[in-house]
C-alpha cells in the first residue's frame, strides 16, 4: 500500500500537529497512521523525529529502524539514528549510522555535522575537526561553525575558536548557545582585559535578554514558616567539576535553615546524580520542560531564592530565568564572571576572588562575598591517601604538573612554565587533560612547547584515565603543581591540595585568575601566591629547591585541608545561607543594601 493510502485524517493530522510543536499529539496520530498500513517509510521516518523531540531515544531507534528495514536508502533515517543511539550512549553504533548516510550522500552537510561532534565526544578531536571541515565545503552554516569552535577550543586553538564562533554568529546572530560558547571562550584570553570582557557580556544581554518580565520591580519574597527555600539550576548534577562543591552545600546545610530542591537539565546521570539526589530535599528533572513550563513548576515549589550553577557554559537555562520564576535570583560557582542577566540580581563570591572595587562594577549582579570563601570542598570518596616518598635528591629530579583543561593552557601559560624548567635544569612537566586523548592534539601542544625549549624528554601528555582513583593516584609522580592563567583551576587545585601536592598560582586581574588565590589563602598557604610571572618562577623554584617542605607538605597538607575553611561544609553551608537570607531581606526592603551585602 502507498503512502497516499494511509486515511488521509490520520497522515495530515499528525504532520498538522508535529508542524505545530504539539509533539504528544502528533505521536498519536502518527501511531494511528502507522496502525493502518506500516509500510510507509517515510512516516516511520516522521515519526522517529517526533519521538526524538519528545526525548523518546529507544522508541525513535525502533522507529527508524522499521523506516531502514523499508528504505535501506532513506539518508535522513540513517542520520537520525546516529543521533537517537548517541543520546542512548552507544557512540559506536551513532558513528556507523551517521557513516552509512555519509555513503548515501557525501554531499550533504549534515552527516559530516553529526559525525564531527560524535567523533569529538569520543576524543577523536583532530577528526573531528576534518569532519567538520568538511561540512562546511558543502555549506557554510552557523551550526557547523559553532561545533567546530567547540572542537578547536578543547584542543587549545583559541583564536581559531573565536574565529568560527564569530563568523557562525554573523551567519546567525540571534543564536544565543553560540554566543555563550564565545563568551565561555573569551574568559581563557589572556590579551582581554575585564572591562572587554565586561563588555562582551553586555553585547549578548542586549541581543538576548528581552523578556519583559526582567524589566519589571522583582516581586518580595513572601514571609512564610520553615526554611528558606532554594533552587539549584544546573546541568552538572553528576560527576562534573561542580558535583564536589554541590555536595559540600547539600552535606553541610542545616535543614532547617535552608530546604534546596535541585532542578536537573538533561545530562547523563551517575554514581554522582545519585549521592546528590540522595542529599537534596527536592529533585526535579527539567528534561523536555520549556521555560514557561519549568517556571510555574518552580513557582509551584515556592522557591524564595533560584540560583543559577551553569552561567554560559554548556546547558545552561538563562533563558528561564529571564522569566523571573522566582523573586530572588542568584549566580554562584560554575561560571566565572557576570552573566549579564537582568533578573539575575546577585552573584557568589569572596574577596579574594573579587576584590571589592573593580570588581563590583565588572557585574550586572551585586556581590554577595562570603567571609569562609566562596566554595567548600568535598574530597572525592575514592581518594586515595598522599604516598609520602623521600624527597627528590636534587632540584633535577622534580616533576611539575597540571591536570587542566587545555584551553587553559595558554601561549602565555607555555611561555613561563618554559621559563620555569629552564630556571630548574632537568626537571620534567607531566600535563594530564580529557584533550589529550587525541594524538594529534597532544603533538601539537608539544610544538608549542618546543617553541620554548621545552624537549620532549621533559614533558609528558597523558590523557584521560576512567577511574578516578587512578586520575587521584597520578598526583603521587607530581612534586609541585602548577595553575594556569588568566583562567585558573578549581577542582584541579582542590584535587592537587587534598593529595599532599602544593600548588603554585599567579594572582589575576578577574574572578577567574584569582580562584587560585581565594583557595590557598583558606589553607593558610598564601606564600604560594605570585603577585608576578618573575615571582611566580622564583616560588616554584624555591619550592624546587627544598626538599624538607615539599615533604612536610605532602605528610600534613590533607589534614591541614581537612581542618581548614576550604573543607568546613558547615561553615561554608551557614555563611551560605545567611548571605541568602540577607539577600532576600534586602529584597523585602527590610534594611538598607549597605548593611545587607558583605563585602
Amino acid at each position: 500500500m502507498s503512502d497516499m493510502s494511509i486515511p488521509v485524517t490520520d497522515r495530515v493530522a499528525a504532520r498538522a500537529a508535529r508542524d505545530a510543536g504539539r509533539f504528544d499529539c502528533a505521536l498519536v496520530h502518527y501511531r494511528a497512521a502507522l496502525a493502518g498500513d506500516g509500510s510507509a517509510a517515510d512516516l516511520w521516518c516522521e515519526f522517529g523525529w517526533v519521538l526524538l523531540r519528545r526525548e523518546r531515544f529507544a522508541e525513535a531507534v525502533e522507529a527508524y529502524g522499521e523506516a531502514i528495514a523499508l528504505r535501506p536508502d532513506l539518508i535522513e533515517a540513517h542520520c537520525n539514528l546516529g543521533v537517537a543511539l548517541h543520546r542512548l550512549g552507544r557512540p559506536q553504533e551513532a558513528m556507523a549510522a551517521t557513516l552509512a548516510a555519509v555513503r548515501l550522500d557525501p554531499t550533504l552537510p549534515q552527516p559530516h555535522l553529526n559525525l564531527g561532534s560524535f567523533l569529538s565526544e569520543q576524543g577523536l578531536l583532530e577528526v573531528a575537526t576534518l569532519s567538520l571541515a568538511q561540512a562546511l565545503t558543502l555549506r557554510r552554516d552557523s551550526a557547523v561553525l559553532n561545533n567546530l569552535g567547540n572542537v578547536l577550543a578543547d584542543q587549545g586553538r583559541l583564536e581559531e575558536a573565536e574565529a568560527a564562533y564569530r563568523e557562525a554568529l554573523a551567519l546567525a546572530p540571534g543564536n544565543r548557545a553560540t554566543h555563550s560558547n564565545l563568551l565561555r571562550l573569551l574568559n581563557y584570553r589572556p590579551s582581554l582585559r575585564p572591562e572587554t570582557l565586561f563588555a562582551e557580556h553586555c553585547a549578548w544581554a542586549a541581543l538576548h535578554d528581552t523578556g519583559d518580565r526582567a524589566a519589571l520591580p522583582p516581586a518580595a519574597p513572601p514571609h512564610h514558616a520553615g526554611p528558606l527555600r532554594i533552587g539549584l539550576v544546573s546541568a552538572d548534577f553528576r560527576g562534573h567539576s561542580c558535583g564536589f562543591f554541590i555536595r559540600a552545600l547539600l552535606e553541610g546545610r542545616d535543614p532547617t535553615r535552608l530546604h534546596v530542591t535541585c532542578y536537573a537539565e538533561p545530562a547523563p546521570a551517575d554514581a554522582m546524580t545519585a549521592i546528590l539526589r540522595a542529599r537534596a530535599d527536592g529533585w526535579r528533572d527539567l528534561a523536555g520542560i520549556d521555560d514557561a513550563a519549568a517556571a510555574d513548576l518552580i513557582a509551584a515549589d515556592h522557591i524564595d531564592v533560584l540560583i543559577d550553577l551553569s552561567g554560559h557554559t554548556q546547558g545552561n537555562r538563562l533563558t528561564l530565568f529571564m522569566r523571573r520564576p522566582a523573586p530572588v535570583q542568584v549566580a554562584w560557582l560554575g561560571y566565572p564572571n557576570t552573566t549579564a542577566v537582568a533578573a539575575i540580581g546577585w552573584r557568589i563570591t569572596d574577596a579574594e576572588a573579587d576584590p571589592p572595587g573593580a570588581a563590583d562594577r565588572l557585574h550586572t549582579e551585586r556581590l554577595l562575598r562570603l567571609p569562609t570563601g566562596f566554595l567548600a570542598y568535598r574530597p572525592a570518596d575514592e581518594a586515595p591517601p598522599p604516598v609520602v616518598h623521600p624527597p627528590r635528591e636534587t632540584p633535577d629530579q622534580i616533576v611539575f604538573g597540571s591536570f587542566n583543561n587545555l584551553p587553559k593552557i595558554t601561549d602565555a601559560v607555555i611561555a613561563l612554565w618554559g621559563q620555569l624548567l629552564r630556571a630548574v635544569p632537568g626537571a620534567k612537566l607531566l600535563l594530564k587533560c580529557r584533550s589529550l586523548r587525541d594524538a594529534a592534539t597532544a603533538q601539537r601542544l608539544r610544538g608549542r612547547f618546543a617553541g620554548w625549549g621545552v624537549t620532549p624528554e621533559r614533558l609528558e601528555l597523558i590523557g584521560w584515565l576512567p577511574d578516578r582513583a587512578d586520575h587521584l593516584g597520578l598526583y603521587q609522580r607530581i612534586d609541585i603543581a602548577l595553575d594556569p592563567f588568566p583562567y585558573n583551576g578549581t577542582t584541579t587545585t582542590c584535587e592537587a591540595l587534598w593529595q599532599g601536592v602544593p600548588v603554585v598560582t599567579l594572582a589575576g586581574d578577574r574572578h577567574a585568575g584569582c580562584v587560585g588565590v581565594s583557595l590557598l589563602t583558606r589553607v593558610g598557604l598564601a606564600d604560594l601566591i605570585a603577585p608576578t610571572p618573575d615571582a611566580y618562577v622564583a616560588i616554584a623554584a624555591a619550592l624546587a629547591a627544598d626538599g624538607e617542605r615539599r615533604a612536610i607538605l605532602r605528610a600534613t597538607l590533607r589534614p591541614r585541608m581537612a581542618a581548614s575553611p576550604l573543607c568546613d561544609r558547615a561553615g561554608f553551608a551557614a555563611a551560605f545561607t545567611a548571605a541568602l537570607e540577607q539577600a532576600v531581606a534586602a529584597q523585602r526592603g527590610a534594611v538598607s543594601r549597605e548593611d545587607t551585602i558583605p563585602l
